[in-house]
C-alpha cells in the first residue's frame, strides 16, 4: 500500500502542537471560539459557533465561518516548507464527531493557496489529494485543517494524522498517462481569444439579483439594465461577468446583449449548472444558450459561476468541449475561489481566472499573479478583486488606495483581465447574503466605485500597450536608481518594498511600471533613469499623458511624490515607436471621451438643448491628427457638461437626485449595520419604510432620462426630506 513510501508525517502528538490559527489575512476564523481535545486515537478540533450571529446571514450551501488547526506561528524545525516535488500527495486521516461538521484542508504556498473539501465521514477515513500538478507548487509553507459550520451549533472533527508522501508506482503511471493525454487534447483544441487589444475591466452582476432588485424598485427588465449599463459605462468599465445567466433564457439574453452593445460593454455569461449532468444535456444547453450567439460581438466569453473542484476535471473538459463545438470563437472559463486549482485546470481554460479577496494585504496580489502566470502557457490571466462585504463581515471593505494598489500590482505583473465583485447585491435586511457592494441594492454609488471609475479611465486607454507586452522574468533591460523615503507612520511590512519596479517588454519597446505599496501614506521617491539609451531610445510618462494629454520626454532625474497605491507607467523606445504608441493611446482616449459624450448627448437631446456643434465635433473626430482630435473632443466634452449644468431642468433635478441617492445609499448601509448588530427586527421594520424611497428615487431617475426634469424637481425635494428623516431614525436605533 502506501505505508512504506517516502513521507513526511505529522502524527497525533505533532498535531497537538499545532496552533488554533489560520491565515491572518482571513477574518472569519478569528471570530470562532475553538479548542483542541486529545482523544484516544486523535486530536479533536471543536468549534463553538453558537454565538456567531452572522451565520444566519449566509447561504447554508456556502458556509463562511470556520475553526482552524494550523501550522501558522509554530516552529517545526525544518519540516516546513514541505518539498512537494518529493511529496506531491497529501493524506489527512480524520472522522467527523458531530452531525453537521464540514471539514476541509487548506495548503498555502508562495503566492497562493489550495482548498480541498473532505467528505463527511463518521468512521476513520483517509483522504488523499494531489497537491503538486506538474511540479506546481514546488513547496507548501503552511497547512490548515478547517472545520466549517452552516448553523449556530457546536461542531467537531477528529484528526489522527496529516502526511505528505511520494506517489506509488501505479499513481505515477496513471497520473502521468492521464495528464499527457489531457494536455494533448488541450493543445488540439482550436484557439479562441478576446478581441485584439481588449483588456476587460469588469464587474460581477447576478441575473437573479437583478430580477429581484428590479421588482423591488418596480421597474422593467429593460429599465434596470439600461440604468446599470449606463452607470458602468460612465465609470469607464467595459465588461460584465453575469452570474446565473441561464435565468434570462435566450430571448432575454439577446435583449440584454443588444442593450450592452449600445454602451460598448461585453458580457461573460456564467452558468450555475452542476457539472455532473450528462454529456447529452450539456450539448443541448450549449446549442440553446451558446450557439445562437457564436458570432456575437457582445459576448466576451462563456463560463461557469465558480471554478470546478479537482475531481471534476473530466466533467469540466466535457463542458468546455460541448460549448466550443457550438461556438469556436469565444473563450470558455470559470473563476476559481482559490488559485491552487489552476495548476490542474489552466491547460483546459481559454482564460485562467482566480479570485483574490485579501483586501488588507493588497500588495500580495502581485505575487499571486507572478506565481500563476506561467501556468497559462501564454494565455490570458484574469483576476477578481473584492468590492463587497459578505454577510459574514468579510472581507474588509477596501479603502480606495488598497483597491488602487491591487489594480496596479495586478496589471504590472501581467494580468490581462480585471474584475471587481460585486456591482450590486440583494439587501441583507431583505433575505440577502451580502452587506455591501459597489452600488448596493438600488444602483447608487460608493467611494470604491468612484475610485475604480477614476483609475480605469486612465488605465483602460493604456490597454493596447499593456496587452502588447509581457513581464520580464530575467534582468531589467537597463538600470534604474530609485530611493524611497519611508513615512514614520507607514504600516508596510519591512520585507515589502515601499515602491516596486516592474518591467515589461514588447517587440520593440520596454515598460517600466512603478507601484507604491503603501496604501496609507504618500511616498517620496527620487528616480534616476539612464542618461543615454541604445538606439536613441526616449522615455515617456504614459500615465501623465493619459491624465494631461501632454506628450513630452521625461527628465532622466525625477522626484515623485507617490500618493498611496499609485502606479506610474513609463514607456522606453525609439522615437518613432513611441510616437506610434502615442497615437494609439490618443485614439483610445478619444474613443473613451466619445463614449462618455454619447451618454450625455442622449440626455441633452431629450431636453432639446443646443448641442449641434458638439455633435459635429464628436462625429467628425478620428480622421485627423490624433492629438488635435483629442484636444477638440476633450473640449467638446467639457462644453457639453457646461450646457447640461446651464439647463435648470437638468441641473437642479440631477443635483437633487444625487442627494436622494446618497440618502438611500446611507439608509441601506445603516440598515445593514443594524442587521449585523443583531437588531434584525428594527432592520426589517425600518427597511419596509426605505423600500418606497428607493422605488421613488429610481422612478425619478428614469423620468429625468425621459426629459421630465422640470416636473420632478418638487418630488425630488420632498424625497430628500423624507429620506433624511428616515435615515435619522435608523441611526437612532443603533
Amino acid at each position: 500500500m502506501t505505508e512504506g513510501l517516502d513521507a513526511l508525517t505529522f502524527d497525533m502528538a505533532s498535531l497537538e502542537g499545532w496552533s488554533l490559527a489560520d491565515d491572518p489575512s482571513e477574518k472569519e476564523w478569528q471570530n470562532v471560539p475553538a479548542r483542541l481535545k486529545r482523544g484516544a486515537e486523535g486530536v479533536q478540533l471543536v468549534g463553538h459557533f453558537e454565538d456567531i450571529r452572522r451565520i444566519d446571514n449566509l447561504d447554508r450551501d456556502q458556509p463562511g465561518f470556520w475553526a482552524a488547526l494550523g501550522t501558522f506561528g509554530v516552529d517545526f524545525q525544518g519540516l516546513l516548507p514541505v518539498d512537494t516535488l518529493r511529496y506531491p500527495v497529501l493524506e489527512v486521516t480524520y472522522r467527523c464527531t458531530s452531525s453537521r461538521a464540514l471539514p476541509r484542508v487548506k495548503c498555502y504556498y508562495p503566492g497562493g493557496e489550495m482548498s480541498h473539501r473532505l467528505d463527511f465521514a463518521r468512521e476513520w477515513t483517509t483522504a488523499a489529494v494531489l497537491v503538486s500538478h506538474g511540479g506546481f507548487p514546488a513547496s507548501v509553507d503552511n497547512v490548515a485543517l478547517q472545520l466549517f459550520a452552516n448553523c449556530r451549533s457546536t461542531e467537531s472533527v477528529e484528526f489522527s494524522r496529516v502526511r505528505f508522501r511520494a506517489m506509488t508506482g501505479t499513481e505515477e503511471t496513471v497520473c502521468g498517462g492521464a495528464w499527457e493525454a489531457m494536455r494533448a487534447e488541450a493543445r488540439a483544441m482550436p484557439p479562441s481569444g478576446t478581441p485584439e487589444g481588449f483588456l476587460p475591466f469588469g464587474v460581477f452582476m447576478n441575473a437573479s439579483s437583478a430580477g429581484r432588485l428590479a421588482d423591488l424598485m418596480d421597474i422593467s427588465f429593460y429599465d434596470y439594465w439600461r440604468l446599470a449599463f449606463e452607470d458602468i459605462a460612465r465609470h469607464h468599465h467595459n465588461c460584465v461577468a453575469l452570474e446565473d445567466a441561464a435565468l434570462l433564457g435566450p430571448a432575454q439574453g439577446q435583449e440584454l446583449l443588444a442593450l450592452a452593445d449600445t454602451f460598448n460593454i461585453k458580457v461573460v455569461p456564467l452558468f450555475e449548472w452542476p457539472l455532473e449532468d450528462d454529456e447529452a444535456l450539456w450539448r443541448r444547453r450549449a446549442a440553446e444558450y451558446a450557439a445562437p450567439f457564436a458570432d456575437s460581438e457582445s459576448v466576451l466569453a462563456w463560463g461557469l459561476g465558480a471554478g470546478p473542484m479537482e475531481n471534476e476535471l473530466d466533467l469540466w473538459r466535457q463542458f468546455r468541449k460541448a460549448v466550443r463545438e457550438c461556438d469556436s470563437r469565444h473563450p470558455v472559463t470559470a473563476p476559481f475561489r482559490h488559485p491552487g486549482s489552476l495548476a490542474a485546470f489552466a491547460p483546459h481554460m481559454d482564460a485562467a481566472w482566480f479570485n483574490h479577496f485579501k483586501s488588507d494585504t493588497p500588495w500580495k496580489i502581485g505575487g499571486a499573479v507572478r506565481a500563476h502566470l506561467p501556468l497559462t502557457g501564454g494565455g490570458p490571466l484574469w483576476v477578481t478583486a473584492p468590492a463587497f462585504v459578505s454577510g459574514s463581515g468579510g472581507p474588509e471593505w477596501n479603502s480606495c488606495p488598497q483597491m488602487r494598489l491591487m489594480l496596479n500590482q495586478a496589471l504590472a505583473n501581467g494580468v490581462r483581465g480585471w474584475f471587481a465583485m460585486s456591482y450590486h447585491n440583494d439587501p441583507i435586511w431583505v433575505d440577502g447574503h451580502c452587506e455591501r457592494s459597489l452600488t448596493g441594492p438600488f444602483l447608487t454609488f460608493s467611494d470604491l466605485w468612484a475610485e475604480l471609475g477614476n483609475r480605469v479611465e486612465r488605465l483602460s486607454v493604456m490597454a493596447p500597450l499593456l496587452m502588447s507586452a509581457a513581464p520580464v522574468t530575467g534582468d531589467a533591460p537597463f538600470d534604474v536608481v530609485l530611493s524611497a523615503n519611508r513615512n514614520s507612520r507607514s504600516a508596510v511590512p519591512e520585507e515589502v518594498p515601499l515602491v516596486d519596479v516592474f518591467w515589461m517588454e514588447g517587440a520593440d519597446f520596454h515598460l517600466c511600471y512603478l507601484v507604491s505599496n503603501d496604501p496609507d501614506q504618500a511616498v517620496s521617491i527620487n528616480l534616476e533613469l539612464p542618461v543615454s539609451l541604445p538606439d536613441g531610445m526616449e522615455i515617456y510618462d504614459v500615465t501623465a499623458f493619459a491624465r494631461t494629454r501632454a506628450w513630452l520626454p521625461v527628465d532622466r532625474v525625477r522626484h515623485l511624490e507617490m500618493f498611496p497605491g499609485q502606479g506610474q507607467l513609463l514607456l522606453a523606445g525609439r522615437p518613432g515607436v513611441c510616437d506610434e504608441w502615442r497615437d494609439v493611446i490618443a485614439r483610445r482616449i478619444l474613443d473613451a471621451d466619445r463614449r462618455q459624450v454619447l451618454v450625455d448627448l442622449d440626455l441633452a437631446q431629450k431636453y432639446s438643448l443646443d448641442i449641434g456643434e458638439t455633435e459635429r465635433t464628436i462625429m467628425e473626430a478620428g480622421g485627423g491628427v490624433p492629438l488635435d482630435d483629442l484636444i477638440r473632443v476633450h473640449e467638446a466634452r467639457a462644453r457639453l457638461t457646461d450646457i447640461l449644468y446651464a439647463s435648470p431642468d437638468v441641473a437642479e433635478a440631477r443635483s437633487l437626485l444625487i442627494k436622494a441617492s446618497a440618502i438611500v445609499c446611507g439608509c441601506d448601509e445603516a440598515l445593514s449595520a443594524l442587521h449585523g448588530a443583531g437588531k434584525t427586527e428594527y432592520a426589517h421594520e425600518l427597511g419596509v419604510k426605505a423600500l418606497p424611497l428607493a422605488r421613488e428615487m429610481t422612478q425619478l431617475r428614469i423620468r429625468l432620462r425621459r426629459g421630465q426634469g422640470r416636473e420632478i424637481i418638487r418630488p425630488c425635494q420632498e424625497l430628500v426630506q423624507r429620506g433624511y428623516t428616515l435615515l435619522t431614525d435608523i441611526w437612532a436605533k443603533r
